[in-house]
């Protein structure tokens, strides 16, 4: 069983090609797509186009994308029978261009090919990158969007010596139900955007699911989800710092 995960807010024009291009490589997929209520038209939209395509839609507000993954997964796990899924949660900015047909049974984090052009997004983090991190500390105290991109530079630099993969990119998480533990979400539902990742990374750490290599590849239009949220480093760094803060009271 395969199980695709969406979010939208404001992204019902790029539903039906998202499911397409998922029947196009898969057979028999459950498809659910939770909408973060944008505005009443926008809502329509979505669920005629769920409604008429077999998708489930799933009705929330606007909490974040994490928390509506928490709430994808609590849906899926509530109506259906979950012993040998896979799932792949994430933007729905994004074109499957290769899914196996077999991926291996068991507590596993499938490592996708994560395309933006020719470059791989994968790994997004290394281990070495993870432990710089705490630099942040200093962002959030100094407020400044030069420390975060000076940071963000340490971290991209250190990107180039080898490390094991410790973060896979947030467009899409590709993880075996086996994964699931009923005791704790995988994302943090206080945080609203860009933590994801690094959530994701600690709970895999903590439960120790085996992240492995896959040949599922996709090509992500990097910002097409959420281009009308973020339009400056300032906004970035604004929507961010909760995010990060949560990640290190829930894992530091």
């Amino acid at each position: 069983m395969k199980v695709f995960l969406t979010v939208n807010y404001g992204t019902s024009s790029l539903l039906s090609d998202w499911v397409s291009n998922i029947r196009e490589q898969v057979s028999d997929p459950i498809i659910v797509v939770v909408d973060n209520f944008k505005n009443n038209e926008e809502r329509s939209k979505a669920k005629h186009i769920c409604t008429s395509q077999d998708v489930y839609f799933v009705e929330s507000t606007n909490q974040g994308y994490g928390n509506s993954l928490n709430l994808g997964i609590k849906y899926c796990k509530e109506n259906f029978t979950l012993k040998n899924a896979v799932f792949f949660a994430g933007n729905m900015d994004i074109k499957y261009l290769n899914i196996p047909y077999h991926l291996p049974r068991g507590e596993f984090v499938y490592i996708p090919k994560a395309l933006e052009g020719k470059r791989n997004r994968n790994p997004f983090l290394t281990r070495l990158q993870s432990v710089a991190l705490p630099l942040h500390k200093l962002t959030i105290k100094l407020d400044s969007v030069y420390f975060l991109l000076f940071v963000t530079t340490i971290i991209k630099l250190l990107g180039y010596i080898p490390s094991k993969l410790w973060a896979v990119h947030g467009s899409l998480f590709c993880f075996h139900s086996e994964c699931l533990h009923e005791s704790e979400e995988i994302f943090n539902s206080d945080s609203f955007l860009y933590s994801e990742e690094l959530e994701f990374a600690s709970y895999v750490e903590k439960y120790l699911c085996q992240f492995v290599d896959s040949d599922i590849t996709y090509q992500h239009d990097a910002h097409a989800a959420t281009g009308d949220v973020i339009s400056s480093k300032r906004a970035f760094l604004n929507m961010w710092k909760p995010s990060f803060l949560n990640w290190i009271k829930r894992w530091k």
